[in-house]
C-alpha cells in the first residue's frame, strides 16, 4: 500500500471505534438510571462525559484525514493540525480513564469540568449578551460544581467558607511527555514526547522553523544571502504522526468501553 491507502486504510480502522461508541452510547441511553442522581453520581460522571467527549473529536479529526487522504491529494501543512488535535483529545481521554481509584477519577473528573466551564464562562460573558431565560450559565454551573465538590471534600475549604480551586488538568505538552515519552532502543537518552506535539504545533501556527523543513533551495541567493526554496511535503512523516494518535485513540477507546 501507498502511504495514501496506508491513511485509509486507519480510517477504516477510525470507523470501527466510532461504531463501538455509538453501540456503547446507544446501551447506556437505555439504561434505567435511578432519580434523582446523588452529588457522586453526577460528579463521578463528568470523567466519563468529558473522554466520551473528547475520544469523539479525535474520531472526527483523524476521519477527515483519512478522507483528504483518500482523495490522494494531500495539503503540505493542514493535516498536522487534525493529527494534533486527534492525537492530544485521545491523550485527554487517556488521562481521565487510566487506571485509577475511584476517588481520583472523580477528582479528575471535577478538574477537566472546572476547566470546561471555566472556558465557556469566559465565552459566554465576551457575547455580552443577556443570560438565557431557562437553563444555566457557565458562572452557575461552576458555582454548583464548586459546591458539590467540596460536600465530597474533594476540595479544600478554608475557614472563612471559601471554596479553592481544583488543580488545573495536565496541558498538552505535560500529556505527551507522561504518554508518548520513549528510550532510544540504543540505550540512549529518553526522547521527550512533547517532542511530537511541539511539531504538529509548528506546523498548525506557521512557524517558520517547521513548515521549511524539508525545504529545497531553488535558483541562487541574493547579496543578502536570501533565496527561494520549495517546500516538499513529507507524506510518510504525516501518516507516522497520524497512526500514532489513531493507536493513542484506540487505547483510549478500550479504557472507556472497559470502565464505562
Amino acid at each position: 500500500m501507498d502511504v495514501y491507502e496506508k491513511m485509509a486504510a486507519l480510517g477504516d480502522e477510525v470507523e470501527e471505534i466510532a461504531i463501538r461508541m455509538a453501540a456503547s452510547a446507544l446501551a447506556q441511553s437505555r439504561l434505567i438510571h435511578p432519580s434523582p442522581q446523588t452529588t457522586r453520581d453526577r460528579l463521578t460522571a463528568m470523567a466519563f462525559h468529558n473522554a466520551a467527549t473528547s475520544i469523539a473529536s479525535s474520531i472526527d479529526h483523524l476521519r477527515a484525514v483519512a478522507i483528504v487522504a483518500s482523495g490522494r491529494r494531500i495539503p503540505t501543512f493542514a493535516l498536522m493540525t487534525l493529527v494534533r488535535t486527534a492525537h492530544e483529545c485521545a491523550l485527554d481521554a487517556q488521562w481521565l480513564l487510566d487506571d485509577v481509584d475511584e476517588e481520583e477519577r472523580v477528582l479528575r473528573g471535577v478538574r477537566v469540568q472546572y476547566e470546561d466551564y471555566t472556558e465557556r464562562r469566559k465565552f459566554e460573558q465576551s457575547s455580552n449578551r443577556p443570560p438565557p431565560s431557562k437553563g444555566k450559565l457557565a458562572a452557575d454551573r461552576l458555582a454548583d460544581l464548586m459546591r458539590d465538590a467540596a460536600a465530597l471534600s474533594l476540595l479544600p475549604v478554608a475557614a472563612d467558607g471559601t471554596i479553592h480551586a481544583p488543580k488545573p488538568p495536565p496541558n498538552a505538552v505535560e500529556l505527551f511527555d507522561l504518554y508518548e515519552s520513549s528510550q532510544a532502543s540504543s540505550g540512549g537518552p529518553v526522547v521527550k514526547g512533547q517532542l511530537f506535539y511541539r511539531l504538529m504545533s509548528g506546523y498548525a501556527h506557521g512557524k517558520q522553523w517547521a513548515t521549511t523543513i524539508g525545504s529545497v533551495p531553488v535558483g541562487d541567493r541574493d547579496t543578502h544571502g536570501n533565496g527561494a526554496a520549495r517546500i516538499i511535503a513529507n507524506d510518510d512523516h504525516t501518516y507516522a504522526l497520524m497512526l500514532q494518535a489513531a493507536r493513542r485513540l484506540a487505547s483510549a477507546a478500550d479504557a472507556y468501553l472497559a470502565r464505562r
